[in-house]
């Protein structure tokens, strides 16, 4: 499996490359969709095999029923309705007619300022998908959904196989993931809703699996998609990068790093396009220095860097967010011209102190909607369960990567509501807190397998020990 997932996940960033190229000028040709996936699948059938414990028969066609499963309880929903919400229709459903008709910008609806374009600033990568699929298939663009769906239980399964999580365990999580109320749901972020939470979903959690399995691969292309699936990736990926510096893990910093130069510098002159701004030259440049600066770090030439302590070398790198944050009353005025959603929150920097009183609100709001109503499932329950239970019996969990990545990107989802552009908080929270907590339930139940076999691990450990009692 996981060379199949590799393999898709390969094709998908080979595809979104390819199209920023081509979609500012005559257009995307549909012969790139199926060639981008048969190339990605076959450098995947090329690799050397990886280490990873035999699962047992019933494992394996456990797992492929609840992956099938999943597909076929949404394939029909999401062919036979559009989009069931306002940003879904006039976000995903809008550009998808308009790059059905002729993938490229070079059309009034994206090459004319006074139409109406919805969130203008947001990667292609999902319409674009769906748009090709349309074209090679029409009725049936739309499936693209729930393969990216099917795409992220795979990524689930394969890490868990990777790490030898016990089969019963490892199905139990996949399901747990297949079944998240807020994935299924009709409403806003749900698979077919025409949000883009699934694929951002996606690659957080390949990010993560990346992290799990010290595969440089997975890593690079998780940030790969994270820029590509919602301007809320960048943070996503700068946050990876930061896991990454401060464990030491030199290999994945390098490539992780890379990979975010490169992607930003394939999308920046295609957003540049849809905000009828002059692209300049200076992305290419900072992505040169962003590479070097990666490659310094990775080299031995940085080993007095990583003889600091770690600790020593998280506090540094908490520091510097937290000294910006505090800076941003003086730093948002430099936002003032730009455009796009990012610069949007900045500029509310102004008010970042105003903004610290919304904390509570949002506290409650992760409970009540994170917890309370179960839109998440247990996902956010169950750390705490398992860090409380191994400190009282003495246990030490590890996977602090996982752990640290998952940590630092729930403590972003506080930002919009401290950087809060809306007048109405109360309805910016209950449309945006579930989705933006949505993003991380890949991770956390990768960091929740990987605590739960070790639990289980010690007490195999434990039978083992006691002592047996003798017959009399």
């Amino acid at each position: 499996m996981e060379r199949i997932v590799t393999g898709l996940l390969l094709g998908i960033a080979l595809f979104w490359a390819g199209a920023c190229f081509w979609i500012r000028g005559d257009g995307v040709p549909d012969w790139w969709l199926p060639v981008a996936f048969a190339a990605g699948i076959a450098y995947a059938v090329r690799m050397p095999r990886t280490t990873e414990v035999a699962s047992p028969r019933w494992a394996r066609t456990c797992t492929w029923m609840v992956i099938g499963t999943a597909f076929a309880a949404l394939w029909r929903g999401a062919l036979a309705t559009g989009s069931r919400h306002w940003d879904g229709a006039a976000s995903l459903d809008a550009k998808v007619f308009w790059l059905e008709q002729a993938p490229t910008l070079q059309q009034p609806f994206f090459a004319t300022e006074g139409v109406f374009h919805h969130s203008p600033d947001y990667p292609l990568l999902l319409p674009l998908l769906v748009a090709m699929a349309e074209r090679l298939a029409p009725d049936f663009g739309r499936i693209v959904l729930p393969l990216i769906y099917m795409l992220l239980l795979g990524v689930v399964a394969s890490a868990l196989s990777r790490r030898a999580v016990k089969p019963l365990l490892r199905l139990a999580v996949i399901t747990a993931v297949a079944v998240t109320p807020h994935l299924l749901t009709s409403g806003g972020g749900g698979v077919d809703s025409g949000y883009g939470e699934c694929l951002l979903l996606l690659a957080t959690t390949t990010v993560a699996a990346g992290l799990l399995m010290q595969s440089s691969l997975w890593f690079s292309l998780g940030i790969v998609l994270l820029i590509a699936a919602k301007p809320e990736g960048l943070p996503y990926a700068v946050i990876a990068l930061v896991v990454a510096l401060a464990r030491g893990e030199r290999r994945l910093l390098w490539q992780g790093t890379a990979a975010l130069a490169c992607a930003c510098m394939v999308w920046e002159p295609v957003r540049a396009a849809l905000l009828h701004q002059d692209y300049g030259a200076n992305w290419p440049l900072a992505g040169l220095v962003l590479t070097i600066i990666s490659f310094l770090l990775a080299a031995k030439p940085a080993d007095p860097i990583y003889r600091v302590r770690e600790r020593t070398r998280w506090l540094i790198l908490m520091l510097v967010p937290i000294a910006g944050l505090l800076m941003l009353p003086w730093i948002a005025p430099m936002f003032a011209a730009s455009t796009g959603t990012l610069a949007l929150y900045l500029r509310q920097g102004e008010n970042v102190w105003t903004g610290f009183g919304n904390l509570p609100a949002y506290a409650a709001g992760v409970v009540e909607f994170g917890v309370s109503r179960m839109r998440l499932g247990t996902v956010l329950l169950l750390p705490i369960a398992i860090a409380i239970v191994a400190w009282r019996r003495r246990i030490a969990l590890a996977d602090r990567s996982l752990l640290a990545f998952a940590l630092f990107g729930l403590l972003t989802t506080a930002l919009p509501f401290v950087l809060s552009p809306e007048p109405n908080f109360e309805h910016h929270l209950r449309s945006s807190l579930t989705r933006l907590l949505l993003h991380w339930i890949g991770p956390l139940w990768l960091l929740n397998a990987c605590w739960l076999n070790t639990m289980l691990a010690a007490d195999s450990v434990e039978r083992c020990q006691s002592p047996t009692s003798t017959p009399s």
